[in-house]
């Protein structure tokens, strides 16, 4: 018996949902697909060509002829699922614990982000750009405002993404905190004040590298499919307030710094690696319990 399923057609639903359960039932189907993506039955009936059901003595034997079911699946992935989402600043975000045996749990996306990144140029998946050592203020949206003005004050540093340039040490607040010892400070609050929510701070040089370079992560496809999902989200540069090298660079700023400069984790197609890096860039930036 051949039957044309559509998604009006409430007997073949029915048909194949009975089907479906003798299926479970017997535990020996010949060919089962199994769509994890697709929420809605609806729509895969409404791209099946054909679905041929016979009876072979106790087994139900499914042909689905859906040359483009595998497509449609990739372009609907599972969506995010967190029983106990972390809110902060807007922001919806889960905790993952590392694969690497460090223990450590961190935060599923960069801050800002909309979503865990489902490739490494997910554009929902970047995030904000923080300058190092700054607040939530406003500065770490991408289309923020710009200004040539030092912050007077680490904490009080207004909403524009501040530019800079040798006079200052490419610093955003270079008066204010030259050594950089009150950024690492604010960097590293717990109590949610800073840019990290309660119970999370920013993570250091080490704790990155221990998921990252000690973990085998060489470039930024490794740098995505790691449990982190870093996405290659570019960076807002310290002089013009552009942002650039999306889909291509990544940068993650850590709460270290050598000497007064600060670290920041930076990879692309072949690479992955630490440097020294000006304090007025705007980079990517990830939390993990303390």
């Amino acid at each position: 018996m051949s039957l044309l399923a559509s998604p009006s057609s409430s007997y073949a639903t029915a048909l194949i949902q009975e089907s479906v359960t003798k299926l479970k039932e017997l535990n020996r189907g010949r060919y089962i697909m199994r769509i994890t993506s697709v929420k809605k039955i609806g729509l895969v009936f409404a791209i099946l060509t054909m679905v041929t059901i016979q009876t072979v003595k106790a087994d139900i034997l499914f042909y689905y002829s859906a040359a483009i079911l595998p497509s449609i699946i990739a372009s609907n992935p599972a969506e995010d699922t967190c029983p106990d989402p972390i809110v902060y600043n807007g922001t919806d975000y889960c905790p993952v614990t590392s694969t690497n045996g460090t223990g450590k749990v961190w935060l599923d996306r960069n801050l800002g982000a909309a979503r865990v990144c489902t490739a490494l140029d997910d554009t929902a998946c970047y995030g904000d750009y923080y300058q190092w050592g700054r607040n939530f203020d406003g500065h770490q949206d991408s289309t923020s405002g710009t200004t040539d003005t030092q912050a007077p004050d680490v904490d009080n540093a207004g909403v524009d993404f501040i530019t800079s340039s040798d006079t200052y040490d490419y610093d955003w607040a270079q008066v204010a905190d030259g050594s950089g010892d009150i950024r690492v400070k604010n960097w590293s609050k717990t109590d949610g004040t800073s840019v990290c929510p309660t119970g999370y701070r920013v993570a250091t040089e080490a704790e990155l590298k221990a998921e990252t370079t000690e973990a085998g992560v060489a470039s930024n496809a490794d740098a995505f499919n790691s449990f982190l999902k870093l996405p290659s989200a570019g960076y807002r540069n310290y002089s013009s307030g552009e942002v650039g090298h999306t889909g291509s660079w990544g940068y993650v700023w850590s709460a270290s710094k050598a000497n007064s400069n600060p670290r920041v984790l930076y990879f692309g197609s072949s690479v992955l690696d630490w440097s020294d890096d000006s304090r007025a860039n705007g980079r990517s930036v990830r939390c993990l319990r303390d």
